[in-house]
C-alpha cells in the first residue's frame, strides 16, 4: 500500500497540531508544511496527494487560492481547514471549486488522519449536516443551466 503524502498550508499553530496527529500514523507521510497560500513551486516539489489547506485567514484571499492550486496541481486533493465561524457560502464556494471535503479545527483531532484517508481514496469528506445544502446547490445549479440556451443539449 503506497503511503499517502501530505502538505499541510496553514498558520503556525495548525501546522503543528495536524503535524503532531499525521507524523505517528502508519501509512500517512508529511512532506512539507507552507503558508496559507501555498506557491505553486511548493507544490510541485513536494509532490504531495492531499493539500490541508487553511481557509480560515481573512486577509488571504482564500477562493483564489485554491482555484489557483486546482489549476496549477489538478491531482492535489485539497482538504479545507476550517472553524464554525466559517461561512456555509464559502466552504460550499470552496467545494464547487474543488476542494475534497473539510474539516473543523475542533474535529481535527478526532477524523484528520481518517480525513486525508478517505479523500485520498477518490472519497468526499464532509459532515452530514451539509451533504444537504450540497444537493440544494447542486440541484439549482442544474436547473439554472437548463436555462441557459443549449448548455443541456452540450
Amino acid at each position: 500500500m503506497a503511503r499517502v503524502t501530505v502538505l499541510i498550508a496553514a498558520e503556525a499553530r495548525e501546522r503543528a497540531l495536524c503535524r503532531s496527529l499525521l507524523t505517528r500514523e502508519a501509512g500517512i507521510a508529511l512532506v512539507g508544511e507552507t503558508r496559507p497560500d501555498p506557491a505553486p513551486a511548493t507544490l510541485a516539489r513536494r509532490r504531495s496527494r492531499i493539500l490541508l489547506l487553511d481557509l480560515t485567514r481573512p486577509r488571504l484571499d482564500r477562493l483564489a487560492a485554491l482555484a489557483r492550486v486546482r489549476r496549477q496541481s489538478p491531482r492535489v486533493r485539497v482538504i479545507l481547514l476550517t472553524t464554525r465561524r466559517t461561512p456555509e457560502a464559502l466552504i460550499l464556494e470552496a467545494l464547487t471549486l474543488g476542494a475534497r471535503g473539510y474539516l473543523d479545527r475542533a474535529a481535527l483531532r478526532t477524523f484528520l488522519p481518517k480525513a486525508v484517508r478517505a479523500v485520498d481514496a477518490g472519497e468526499a469528506w464532509v459532515p452530514r449536516r451539509m451533504v444537504s445544502k450540497i444537493l440544494d446547490r447542486l440541484v439549482w445549479l442544474s436547473a439554472a443551466e437548463r436555462q441557459v440556451p443549449g448548455v443541456a443539449r452540450g
